[in-house]
């Protein structure tokens, strides 16, 4: 196994998973939402956090990102939506650097919130699985119901704000021969502006997610979808295409994100948004500290997972792709069961494999 040393840790995204509490029942989620959204993240936890990262950008003359994203959704509380909105505004102005703001939402959501969050955030990304049959049938209303018309009228209403929205679309068994449907709708009907197709995950205890016999279908409808989108000029993107960028897997760590979960944990991993979760796979990475009551970054265990989730299975080397690749994440953990576990062969080790052959320009 090849040991990749690690870059030192200089975040550039402010990431905060604002609450558990969703309104949807996603029958392939893994973040198994609920009701309660968890504990707030305190102002300041939020300040301190936010001026790490403006700090950082400072230093590197960069702008500085804030997404609001969840294992819930963002939006369900708009006034703590724009707490911490607030909040980073501030921190990066403090720190004179340029904020860009994203909020990942599943549509579901009141009207005027709609009109806020376009008034507010410079990109929304709208979560979307295709037409009605098929977004009603993966993501209904939790305790029953069509979600479909909810998000048709939040598409509107960005687009009426003069708002620009990417439409993120999870691709199942059932949607593998679809995705240039789904395309057509998200980009006709709704008006996005991109679309990014990604692969369910496996969950420990739910979906399984794709099978390595359902790579060569995925491929084929991805770049079917893709083609169909360079027609109309609209981008048709995946995670899984990533070629000509050194990266590995998805860790929060190696990707220069400071990730906050409700409480205001610091996460190493984006699957992982409560504190049981977060410790047991061992990736809390920060939080507050009981000597001096601030939130602070833990130096030395964010070294130890850059270094354990960058390295590269003996199984990988000499890969045409092997540092072009982020393995089988999420579907398979480094920090967690990455060397017992085999990522040559699985479903995101072809995808990743046929689409870095065929990374032509759309």
């Amino acid at each position: 196994m090849i040991v990749v040393t690690p870059a030192a840790f200089e975040p550039e995204c402010l990431t905060v998973f604002r609450s558990n509490a969703c309104n949807l029942a996603c029958r392939y989620c893994h973040a198994s939402p609920d009701s309660d959204p968890g504990p707030p993240i305190p102002d300041g936890v939020l300040a301190d956090a936010a001026d790490l990262v403006a700090t950082s950008c400072a230093g590197r003359g960069i702008a500085m990102t804030l997404a609001l994203l969840g294992g819930g959704e963002p939006l369900l509380d708009r006034n703590d939506a724009a707490r911490i909105l607030g909040i980073a505004r501030e921190r990066a102005a403090v720190a004179s650097v340029p904020l860009h703001t994203y909020v990942a939402t599943n549509g579901v959501v009141p009207e005027e919130t709609a009109r806020w969050a376009a008034a507010e955030f410079d990109l929304i990304g709208l979560s979307c699985d295709g037409p009605p049959a098929v977004q009603d049938a993966q993501r209904p209303i939790r305790g029953g119901g069509p979600s479909s018309p909810h998000v048709e009228r939040t598409a509107s209403v960005l687009r009426e704000g003069g708002r620009p929205f990417h439409v993120r679309a999870t691709v199942t068994t059932d949607t593998l021969g679809r995705q240039s449907e789904v395309v057509a709708y998200a980009t006709g009907t709704l008006g996005a502006a991109e679309v990014r197709l990604e692969p369910e995950y496996a969950s420990p205890g739910g979906t399984p997610g794709l099978s390595p016999d359902d790579a060569g279908a995925f491929c084929d409808g991805f770049l079917a979808a893709r083609r169909a989108g360079a027609e109309i000029g609209v981008p048709v993107t995946t995670s899984l295409m990533r070629p000509a960028e050194p990266h590995g897997p998805h860790c929060n760590v190696l990707r220069g994100v400071v990730n906050l979960a409700p409480g205001g944990i610091a996460t190493g991993c984006f699957l992982e948004s409560r504190a049981e979760g977060i410790d047991a796979r061992g990736v809390r990475v920060g939080g507050v500290n009981l000597t001096t009551g601030r939130f602070a970054l833990d130096s030395a265990r964010i070294a130890e997972l850059a270094t354990a989730c960058g390295r590269v299975p003996e199984e990988c080397c000499g890969c045409p792709i092997e540092y072009a690749c982020s393995r089988a994440c999420p579907d398979v953990c480094m920090l967690v069961d990455g060397s017992g576990v085999p990522h040559r062969g699985t479903f995101r080790c072809r995808v990743q494999l046929r689409l870095a052959a065929e990374a032509v320009p759309a």
